[in-house]
């Protein structure tokens, strides 16, 4: 019989969205669903045997050193038959390690925000009676990874997502359209903007611009920083994430012009306190400027899942070709320049994406999940 204290939640290091997600989920959960106990498992790590073991470090090599192989990668396996080679191969080296899982917590209910891993996942709760919640986290394109035929329901962080989802074979019924969990802090405005940008060391009439690449610190263009370093008036911080031989590497051509730092847990903060944010197009920075509302520029993107959201999320934002929250490094000093002179173009820039960011994703997710443990259904058991 399950634990109806308990709730299993699968989350991940690989990316930065995955983690962000788990931790909005995690704040609302402890905030809110009083009388539950939830458990955060990095599974790639705790589950996942040699070699799949390996997938966090793989991936953080991969996206950092060849954008393209991580494409191959991505699309080699977006048939669902050829990864079903992969999920066979992920079920023989991580069944026994996950039925353990699930005597030890025995949950009343359990909810991913990974792929890779569902179907199995799924099988072992619909054996066992316990409900079983996918949150997506990309904003476009579904890869099959993300798939359990046994899955209670899925929460989807756009309307794109959920066409993706019933095109692939999820019942409408068992798909709710949320939006991407973000953490509370990112939608409250500051109480002292001029305190906050000294706080964090911002000059207090500089024109502050943020470059980030992710988790990774990838697509930081060498060109887009050299023609900002050289703007006068602008303060440029480059954020490189976990990438230490990157930030190294900037910091030692960029010395005198930018500021460079790692992974940092503030980025809240950062993002109020800037005037612009130049990043490319990963969905949990897209929905956390959006909460900040904060001027953003988009630049490139890891190609497959992210590279999507550019095709047919933020081309598409109100006002056409993304209302201009699309750049190139070429022409990136002169689209700055032009924002740094004008507050009510970066106010369009704001408006582009206000619509990704809904403050009550996390609230509708716990609610779902809660209402599984409570009314338990019938008809969530249905095979798909």
């Amino acid at each position: 019989m399950a634990n109806n204290r308990s709730i299993l939640m699968l989350t991940a290091e690989a990316g930065g969205g995955h983690k962000s997600v788990g931790l909005a989920l995690k704040e609302r959960f402890e905030g809110a669903l009083l009388g539950f106990d939830l458990t955060v498992v990095n599974a790639f790590e705790e589950l996942l045997d040699f070699p799949l073991s390996l997938i966090n470090n793989a991936h953080r090599q991969i996206v950092r050193r060849s954008p393209a192989l991580w494409n191959l990668l991505f699309e080699s396996t977006s048939s669902g038959n050829r990864f079903s080679t992969i999920e066979g191969l992920t079920r023989l080296w991580t069944k026994d390690r996950v039925e353990e899982l699930f005597d030890e917590l025995n949950p009343s209910a359990v909810l991913s925000v990974i792929p890779l891993v569902n179907e199995l996942i799924g099988e072992v709760a619909w054996d066992r009676g316990v409900p079983f919640a996918v949150v997506v986290t990309d904003m476009a394109r579904v890869h099959p990874a993300w798939l359990s035929r046994r899955a209670s329901i899925y929460c989807a962080p756009t309307e794109f997502v959920r066409n993706e989802l019933v095109g692939l074979g999820i019942p409408g019924e068992k798909v709710f359209v949320t939006g991407l969990p973000t953490r509370r802090s990112f939608f409250i405005p500051p109480d002292d903007l001029v305190g906050l940008r000294g706080k964090l060391g911002i000059g207090r009439e500089s024109f502050t611009v943020l470059m980030m690449g992710g988790g990774e610190g990838v697509g930081l263009s060498k060109q887009a920083v050299k023609e900002l370093a050289d703007l006068p008036g602008l303060e440029l911080y480059i954020f490189t994430g976990r990438n230490s031989k990157l930030k190294k590497k900037i910091e030692r051509r960029f010395e005198e012009s930018a500021k460079v730092l790692g992974f940092v847990e503030n980025v809240d903060e950062w993002l109020k306190a800037a005037d612009l944010l130049i990043t490319k197009s990963g969905p949990s920075t897209l929905v956390e400027a959006a909460a900040s509302q904060t001027p953003t520029l988009f630049i490139g993107a890891l190609p497959g899942q992210e590279q999507s959201i550019i095709d047919h999320l933020l081309w598409r934002a109100p006002g056409g070709n993304g209302n201009g929250l699309l750049c190139d490094a070429s022409d990136i000093s002169r689209r700055v320049s032009e924002l740094m002179s004008s507050s009510a173009k970066r106010q369009e820039l704001v408006d582009s994406i206000a619509g990704f960011a809904n403050p009550s994703a996390s609230a509708e997710v716990c609610s779902l999940i809660k209402d599984l443990i409570i009314e338990e259904k019938d008809e969530i058991r249905v095979y798909v």
